[in-house]
């Protein structure tokens, strides 16, 4: 597991759970990311999806920008 991330934004902390794929085409890894303080949080992954999760994955790198309601924002970049 890689990651590039900045966990701290606006006062919320990103807290990612990461589960690598067990084979690198097997598409059974996932990246959770639960934040702190709770929030309305808006999520834009480089998969196209929307939500605080991803889930069957193959390994690759994968990007994702977090918006609070105050659109105060942070880029992460996470490697199964």
């Amino acid at each position: 597991v890689s990651v590039t991330a900045n966990n701290n934004f606006a006062g919320g902390v990103v807290i990612p759970t990461i589960t690598n794929p067990t084979c690198s085409l097997s598409g059974d890894g996932s990246i959770y990311l639960n934040i702190t303080p709770v929030d309305t949080y808006h999520y834009q992954w480089s998969t196209g999806d929307t939500t605080s999760f991803i889930i069957n994955q193959n390994a690759g790198t994968f990007y994702v920008k977090i918006t609070n309601t105050n659109n105060a924002c942070v880029e992460n970049t996470y490697t199964l």
